[in-house]
């Protein structure tokens, strides 16, 4: 192949030096890729190398007199020390998924990838890299050494996520430009998140989590795994996975697949793919300590962790513990905020302690068992005040609650004839959530106290059964296919118990439960491989797969997904893939209880300017199930005669058709009878003699607010979960790096961007669209991150900068201008060695500043006429209240 890293000899100089430093710089002569794990590197020096020799060549003088061994493939080399049984990562644990349980090491902490040292690669970049190991499984796929071909994968490594300076998930998740940042600290239950145009407000966050939103899609679009399992849902109606339970220092790396993977997850994985990937094959012990804090005040947060390990040739096991206080952040510490008449929690105590424990142990030659422990216990505290000067009402709730997760997985993987294995997965998830809140309502000299507790337990078994191997040998390589079943069985129950005025209510819903059964099945096939027989034909892959998943309460559902990946000439391959989507509705957006009360509207139309208006909320037995077809393309450039440059370029469709959600406003959230996108919903005057006494009558009326009787209702809101008509949505994600040494050092550049270019919503079939593109809480239209990082031995520093334009304040009439927002952050670190007295020894020192110009998040006016609402005037979404941030953080190897 063209490519070969020994198709030609060059002119090599290599000085007797550390063997890191020789690689680094033979990459940068020979522009070869090689992959290696430092610590397996680190202490072992090389007499030098010089000649026209080939690159091949020259690794292999290099590595005389170790044993390491060189495994070559695509142009990329890897160094790694054998292991015991042939197997280069012998105690990488199974997946009932086939995926990143297994991923092994090629993106690990240690992990360093030459040239460049990237953090965030393309698919193609990637491709090259997985293959090189035949047990690695990554996401996307289920067959082992394969990528999915056609999808763009991105990576965010270890060292990416630390030059971040980040203490959490949800913390990093900012940083990622494809996630939009709707379920967090910042985006939490008192933000005004809740006033999103497209009605999938943060009113469910009543226990303080977080969550990935894959293109501002909607959480429960973003299937999230940790090491390829699923995880119990948190939030009140279990909408979303629960990052904020994932200890940051149990995690090896991120792999994001933002393209439809219905046919290889679950019909529910409608935007894409976070897996999750943690640590695992470490020996030692590390201790690490952070501190940060915001230097206007507020947001201080201590985190400590302790990972201790032990690894052999024939499995490893691992803990992890980690400890995080954060200590919240009032809106009395802003000055830009104005009174609010009390206590505001922009953002809310979390104290959390975590564990997390796997193993993994081979029996035989053949037999790997394998297990995970996840246990998080975290505690939170929020207080807000409410101010409504015209009707001169103050409201101040105090909520304190936790929340608990445990997930458990065991697995079994048994190698089989040539290479075929067959993997066997259970897993068990849990989550308990409450919340307690003391609400005082005052009104002139009319207090009204209110208590409420809150609670949702939410809770999955899932057992997965997969075999995957070669199946017949083309001209252009193996043919491989993986074929498995599955069960799944959810369950999901809350409680809501509300006293007021002497009166205890109680409401929520009771236990309800759905079976899934699953059979699918993937192929991946080359089918060109010669460059001189077909010319522009260098290499295609082409990917097949399918799943049929069968719902207990909703019947069944077969979805396709396809992929193509085709390298033209060398360095530039282009890709595509097309797939379908099937999501039940969640049980709570089935069988939550409706809610009925009475509420004065706004009404142009009425002399008074409002109408006594019946609201009707909550669940919706009728609902149907949403399904989407998504189409993604683009390239991937990596030139041969520019070493260390790549540029990766998607383009994503999705058309989403009957999503489920509260019916949108054009003002996000807030209610009009002259909204046009809500004539749909309402009923107005003459009603039918009786309707409204009816609904008074009804065990699910919660109250008349109007306090005018049921003879001066005037029209009734459905304001329960529906299907709407269609959400379309379409952009484009840009990711480009360039290394190149330095004198000294090594500089590495990059970019990340992603450009929307709709965002529609309809409200019915055939019925008005509204634009979500650029609107307040809403993804907009282009977001992005530059960075560079130099690294000379011990040392690192980085810079970035991150941006996110100028969009329309929707709550507004016409709407105003919101001003762009920029932002930079820095961070240096340095790492001793093994050559220095033991307290300093493998020690790790890190300064990081974010918002290093303390840049206040663009102002946004909130609406006078948002009766009972806090006037925070920023979109916390896609800004931050937070500030300058100083953190330093200390790691010790023992």
């Amino acid at each position: 192949m063209a490519d070969s890293a020994d198709a030609s000899t060059q002119s090599i100089s290599l000085p007797a030096d550390d063997l890191v430093a020789s690689l680094e710089l033979l990459a940068k002569q020979s522009g070869i890729e090689f992959i290696y794990d430092a610590d397996q590197l680190k202490g072992i020096r090389t007499h030098g190398v010089s000649g026209d020799l080939t690159p091949k060549a020259a690794v292999m003088k290099l590595l005389e007199g170790t044993n390491l061994t060189l495994t070559e493939h695509n142009g990329a080399m890897l160094i790694a020390a054998p292991q015991a049984g042939g197997h280069l990562m012998a105690n990488s644990a199974p997946s009932s998924l086939g995926n990143a349980a297994q991923l092994a090491q090629p993106y690990s902490s240690r992990q360093e990838i030459v040239p460049g040292n990237a953090e965030l690669a393309d698919a193609n970049q990637r491709s090259k890299k997985s293959s090189v190991l035949d047990e690695i499984v990554v996401t996307g796929t289920h067959i082992r050494g394969e990528v999915p071909a056609g999808s763009p994968l991105i990576v965010y490594t270890r060292a990416r996520i630390e030059r971040s300076g980040s203490a959490t998930l949800d913390q990093f998740a900012r940083n990622m430009t494809e996630n939009f940042s709707s379920v967090d600290t910042i985006s939490n239950q008192s933000s005004n998140i809740r006033f999103s145009p497209s009605g999938s407000s943060n009113g469910t966050n009543t226990f303080q989590g977080a969550s990935f939103n894959l293109h501002g899609l909607g959480p429960t679009t973003t299937l999230t795994l940790l090491n390829g399992q699923r995880l119990a849902p948190g939030g009140l109606d279990g909408s979303f996975t629960d990052i904020s339970q994932i200890p940051l220092s149990a995690v090896d790396h991120i792999e994001v697949l933002p393209d439809g993977a219905s046919a290889i997850y679950g019909a529910d994985a409608v935007a894409g793919v976070v897996n999750i990937v943690t640590r695992r094959d470490f020996t030692g012990a590390e201790t690490t300590v952070r501190y940060g804090g915001s230097t206007e005040g507020g947001a201080d947060e201590v985190t400590t962790s302790q990972l201790l390990g032990k690894s052999w040739s024939t499995g490893n096991v691992l803990l992890n513990y980690e400890f995080d206080d954060q200590k919240g952040l009032n809106a009395s510490q802003r000055a830009y905020i104005p009174d609010l008449g009390g206590p505001y929690s922009l953002i809310p105590q979390n104290r959390r302690n975590s564990i997390f424990i796997s193993g993994s142990q081979e029996s035989g030659a053949q037999t790997t068992i394998s297990g995970d422990v996840l246990y998080s216990d975290r505690h939170f505290l929020a207080a807000n005040t409410f101010k409504s000067p015209p009707n001169s009402l103050t409201q101040s709730t105090a909520a304190s609650g936790s929340a608990q997760q445990l997930n458990v997985t065991a697995g079994l993987d048994v190698a089989m004839s040539r290479d075929w294995h067959v993997q066997v997965t259970g897993n068990y998830s849990r989550s308990r959530q409450t919340s307690d809140a003391t609400t005082s309502v005052v009104q002139g000299s009319s207090p009204l106290n209110t208590a409420s507790i809150e609670a949702a337990s939410p809770s999955i078994i899932d057992f997965n059964a997969i075999t995957q191997g070669s199946i017949v040998t083309l001209p252009g390589g193996p043919l491989k296919a993986a074929l498995g079943v599955s069960y799944r069985r959810e369950k999901y129950e809350s409680t809501h118990l509300e006293t007021s005025l002497g009166q205890t209510s109680s409401t929520g819903q009771p236990q309800s439960s759905r079976q899934v059964f699953s059979v699918y099945g993937e192929i991946v096939a080359p089918v060109v491989l010669d460059p001189d027989a077909i010319p522009g034909f260098r290499r295609l892959d082409l990917s097949i797969a399918g799943r049929y998943d069968y719902y207990s309460d909703f019947n069944s559902t077969l979805n396709p997904k396809l992929g193509l990946s085709w390298e033209v000439i060398p360095g530039l391959s282009l890709r595509g893939t097309f797939g379908t989507s099937f999501q039940a509705p969640l049980l709570s957006q089935l069988h939550t209880p409706l809610n009925i009360e009475t509420q004065l509207l706004p009404d142009t139309a009425s002399p008074t300017g409002s109408t006594d208006t019946i609201i009707i909320q909550g669940g919706n037995l009728n609902l149907r199930p949403e399904t989407s077809k998504s189409y993604t393309g683009g390239f991937d450039l990596k030139p041969t005669t520019v070493p260390g440059f790549s540029l990766s370029m998607t383009f994503f469709y999705i058309n989403f058709t009957d999503k489920i959600s509260t019916p949108p406003t054009s003002s996000g959230g807030f209610y009009s009878l002259n909204d046009p996108l809500l004539v749909p919903y309402f009923g107005r005057a003459p009603l039918t003699p009786g309707t409204a006494q009816a609904y008074f009558d009804s065990p699910a009326f919660a109250g008349d607010l109007a306090r005018l009787g049921p003879s001066a209702v005037q029209a009734i809101f459905d304001d329960q979960l529906t299907n709407l008509g269609t959400t379309v949505e379409s952009g484009l994600d840009l990711a480009t790096q360039y290394a190149l040494s330095l004198d000294p050092g090594r500089l590495n550049l990059s970019l990340n961007v992603e450009r929307l270019f709709e965002n529609n919503s309809g409200t019915v079939i055939f019925g008005p669209v509204v634009s979500l593109l650029n609107a307040f809480v809403e993804p907009p239209k282009w977001k992005g991150r530059a960075g560079a990082i130099w690294t000379q031995g011990p040392l690192t520093a980085s810079a970035s900068i991150n941006y996110v334009n100028s969009y329309r304040n929707s709550l507004l009439t016409p709407s105003a201008p919101i001003g762009s927002w920029t932002t930079g952050d820095l961070y240096l670190g340095y790492k001793t060695g093994e050559a220095i007295p033991w307290p300093l020894r493998q020690l790790a020192v890190a300064l990081s500043i974010t918002n290093v110009t303390d840049s206040h998040p663009p102002r946004v006016q909130i609406p006078a006429g948002l009766a009972g609402e806090s006037v925070i005037p920023f979109d916390p979404a896609n800004a931050s209240p937070v500030g300058r941030v100083i953190s330093l953080s200390v790691a010790k190897r023992w």
